[in-house]
């Protein structure tokens, strides 16, 4: 089962890497993307596995699954800012609204179920 489940990483982020270089249009901006992607897949598990002990993996694994699935939306379509059609008067980068709603997930998803 590890062994696949191994197999099954190494393909989707071979995958991912593919799509995301061939999206890139220069050095800086594959940079930049890989950058978003550490920000707003994984800074979150790693901020609160660091500041408070863990009680489950569920939350760490759903922050980072909205945070790729937020990313690759914002890649895909090409949006600079948080869902530009809906906020055009706040051009905010995409990763901080993110980052806060990650934040909210995880604590609602790790409180206390007592």
């Amino acid at each position: 089962d590890r062994l696949k489940l191994n197999r099954t990483a190494i393909f989707i982020v071979a995958t991912t890497s593919l799509v995301v270089a061939y999206v890139g249009e220069s050095a800086y901006g594959l940079l930049e993307a890989a950058y978003e992607i550490g920000l707003m897949g994984l800074f979150v598990p790693l901020a609160m596995g660091l500041a408070r002990e863990p009680r489950r993996e569920s939350p760490a694994l759903a922050t980072m699954g909205f945070g790729f699935v937020a990313w690759i939306t914002h890649l895909v379509l090409g949006w600079d800012y948080f869902i530009p059609p809906l906020f055009t008067a706040w051009q905010v980068p995409a990763s901080l609204p993110v980052v806060l709603v990650e934040f909210v997930l995880y604590l609602w998803l790790d409180r206390d179920r007592g």
